[in-house]
């Protein structure tokens, strides 16, 4: 029986003179996305009106300056010494010999602290004991203090032994401890008290101190960072020039808008309390050619005085300096028509331009800042001439080509649009390089919406828009890796266009492809 098996089996495969090949006709998705004006809506970006139109609410800081770096305190070390006025003197045991108040200077050249409350940093402390018998040492920081509570430690310091003092180091976190810098009188400033307390051990010996023996106290402060500060800030100017970008705008690659109505404004507000002046010295927008729109304003290159902010603490209220524009004082739709994906934007801070004002009572808060920002607020009516709209998506058509082969076939975009925007559709083949291997064009257009009867809405369109594959495109199909949904947008309207709240783009695109395989 295994014989004529073997039999059978080799006769049926010694007959198969020609490989199998057959054709099927798939489909299958590849992109599903929408795009929604309800998307941006209560973001701070866009709001509905009472007709259902939409308003554009800007309200975006461009620049937030933490001005606690004008308060810098470098790494400081404090040295307290200690020696007999006498020869020499004898302790026994328990003896007070040393307690004393020292004061120490902070180097911050012409800032001038009364108070100060850290954020950050730390005190390393390290005391030496030169007497042959343990010392009981009380340290005290007057005036550094953490919810009321003044600073005070006692440390256990060894006796001095083979010529080398005892010693101990102990290190303490600064985070949110006070320091009164107005010194012992009360009206001085950048002084740091220290209070030394030394007895002998208690348990210990009599010894001998001899006017040779040198008690040290040193305190190292490191990495000091400030978030409230009381004094004089000193007389500065901080300038700097900075990028902001808006990646929603880096997809347009061509076209244009025209907008009609503009309310827009910049405001300079000044969350410090300390007389200021500001500037700006440049505000640019930069679009997706490169094509640079410079913001013009009749205050711009102008020193502005900044009232200092108002308040305590948490209540604190910054001063404000508004700059309206409109077209009559400034070329504000076209630098907003420009589409600029980068904005560059160049300032000038000067801090006490008429030296101590105040008398000493600047003052910074956690919260306190300067900012630059910007607070827009007009409808949503726009008309779009070619304007050029993309984003890409990652795809794989991956297969084992021994068995499949696309034959041809058509990408097919099934699209419900409830814009007062259409135009043409474009797609761009992309290898894993990011280089074309194909473009396709559909002979159709993507229709704009036109608004309903009773004008509060938009009358949504369905469409199916295909796209042929041609051979050669068929052919790269494994090598794409990411496919660009390319259209170029005009208006229903010649004029501006309302958008309305159920504005929606809503798209499919599939593959219908004819695949041939062999075995």
């Amino acid at each position: 029986k295994l014989f004529f098996i073997i039999i059978i089996v080799t006769s049926l495969f010694s007959c198969r003179k020609e490989g199998t090949s057959w054709d099927t006709d798939w489909i299958a998705p590849v992109i599903n996305d929408s795009l929604s004006v309800s998307d941006f809506v209560n973001d701070s970006t866009l709001e509905v009106n009472a007709d259902n139109s939409i308003q554009v609410i800007l309200n975006r800081d461009l620049i937030d300056l933490n001005l606690s770096d004008l308060v810098v305190i470098p790494d400081t070390t404090v040295i307290q010494n200690f020696t007999l006025g006498v020869p020499s003197l004898a302790l026994p045991p328990g003896t007070n010999f040393i307690d004393e108040v020292q004061e120490h200077d902070f180097e911050l050249g012409d800032v001038a602290l009364i108070d100060a409350r850290m954020s950050s940093g730390r005190a390393i402390i390290t005391i030496e004991n030169p007497i042959s018998t343990k010392g009981i040492f009380d340290v005290e920081l007057p005036g550094v203090s953490k919810d009321g509570v003044v600073f005070s430690q006692t440390e256990e310091v060894p006796a001095a032994s083979g010529g080398s003092n005892g010693t101990r180091t102990f290190e303490l976190n600064l985070s949110e401890y006070s320091i009164d810098m107005s010194g012992v009188s009360g009206n001085s400033y950048n002084k740091l008290q220290s209070k030394m307390t030394v007895k002998t051990d208690p348990d210990g010996p009599s010894v001998t101190m001899t006017n040779q023996d040198v008690v040290k106290f040193n305190i190292r402060f490191e990495d000091l960072t400030v978030d409230y500060a009381r004094g004089y800030f000193g007389s500065t100017t901080i300038s700097d020039t900075t990028e902001v970008f808006i990646d929603a705008l880096s997809n347009i690659t061509e076209g244009s808008i025209n907008l009609d109505e503009i309310n827009f404004d910049l405001t300079i507000a000044n969350g410090i309390k300390v007389a200021a002046q500001g500037k700006i010295t440049l505000i640019e927008s930069v679009n997706y050619d490169n094509s640079t729109v410079e913001l013009l304003h009749p205050e711009f290159n102008q020193l502005l005085n900044l009232d200092p902010a108002q308040g305590f603490w948490a209540d604190h209220v910054p001063s404000e300096r508004v700059l309206n524009f409109e077209n009559g004082n400034s070329n504000i739709v076209p630098f907003l028509e420009n589409l600029g994906d980068k904005y560059i934007i160049g300032y000038e801070i000067k801090i006490n331009p008429w030296g101590n004002t105040s008398n000493g009572n600047d003052e910074i808060f956690p919260s306190s800042r300067v900012k630059l920002n910007l607070d827009a607020d007009f409808p949503l009516d726009v008309a779009m001439n070619n304007l050029t709209v993309q984003d890409t998506f990652e795809v794989d058509f991956t297969s084992d080509q021994r068995f499949l082969k696309v034959k041809e076939g058509q990408f097919i975009l099934k699209t419900k649009n409830s814009f007062p925007f259409g135009g043409d559709v474009e797609l761009l083949l992309l290898n894993e390089d990011g280089q074309l291997i194909e473009s396709i064009v559909s002979s159709e257009i993507l229709e704009a919406a036109n608004v309903s009867v009773t004008n509060d809405s938009h009358e949504s369109i369905d469409q199916i828009i295909t796209f042929d594959i041609n051979n050669s495109a068929a052919e790269k199909l494994p090598e794409v890796k990411n496919i660009i949904l390319k259209v170029k947008m005009n208006s229903a309207y010649a004029s501006n266009n309302v958008v309305y709240a159920n504005a929606k783009l809503k798209f499919l695109l599939q593959t219908k492809l004819k695949l041939n395989s062999n075995l």
